[in-house]
């Protein structure tokens, strides 16, 4: 009986602990996520103004491999499958908003011609 409850609390104590992991991991990610976001939403102003306004800035690299860290020891693989894609997508955004600066110029160079 003893031994029992004592399984069951340590089973507790364990779940309370990967829970708190997970939390801090996933508020981390979410963090990550919102930054990104408003990088992506942020960057057409930057090139549509003159001069070109400052980026909004992404999480430092560092802080990035940091909170992946945390996702990939704690998280489930739910969570693991859907920030592998959400990476992939924010790559995607990146290298789409690298090109729109060219883009608008070109475009606005092709107007102002007329």
């Amino acid at each position: 009986m003893a031994a029992d409850r004592h399984a069951h609390e340590r089973r507790t104590a364990h779940d309370e602990w990967l829970r708190d992991l997970r939390k801090e991991a996933y508020v981390g990610l979410v963090d990550m996520a919102e930054k990104a976001g408003q990088f992506v939403e942020g960057d057409r102003p930057v090139w549509e103004s003159d001069p070109p306004a400052p980026p909004p800035e992404l999480p430092d690299l560092d802080e990035q491999r940091k909170i992946m860290a945390r996702v990939i020891a704690f998280g489930t693989e739910v969570v693991l499958a859907l920030a592998g894609e959400w990476e992939e997508a924010v790559k995607r955004a990146l290298v789409a908003a690298s090109a729109m600066p060219t883009a608008w110029s070109r475009l606005m160079s092709r107007v102002t011609r007329r």
